[in-house]
């Protein structure tokens, strides 16, 4: 039906990542409960990356968006290589990072 992670990398930041849900489960809470566990077992702070239009939903969780000056490096670099794709730019979206503190 879904999938969800909590992926540490090796400069000890922890990212909630590859939230996805089949088509077909969409709009029956998948996700949420999905993240809802990762997010009870998981330590602060907790970063996510997603389309803009993706933000009003993990808000919900009580994600902020952050700011540039406040991007770990991690995130400042993935965010250089990724803004540039085109499929980003004809959907109109950015990508922004969030994170749970």
């Amino acid at each position: 039906m879904g999938c969800a992670q909590a992926k540490l990398h090796g400069t000890g930041l922890l990212e909630l990542a590859s939230v996805a849900v089949r088509k077909r489960y969409r709009g029956q809470g998948i996700a949420s409960a999905m993240i809802e566990v990762l997010l009870s077992a998981q330590p602060r702070p907790i970063y996510l990356m997603c389309r803009s239009a993706l933000g009003p939903f993990y808000a919900k969780f009580g994600f902020r968006i952050l700011e540039a000056g406040e991007l770990p490096k991690y995130f400042r670099r993935t965010i250089q290589v990724i803004s540039g794709l085109e499929v980003l730019q004809q959907m109109q979206e950015t990508i922004i990072v969030m994170a749970l503190e």
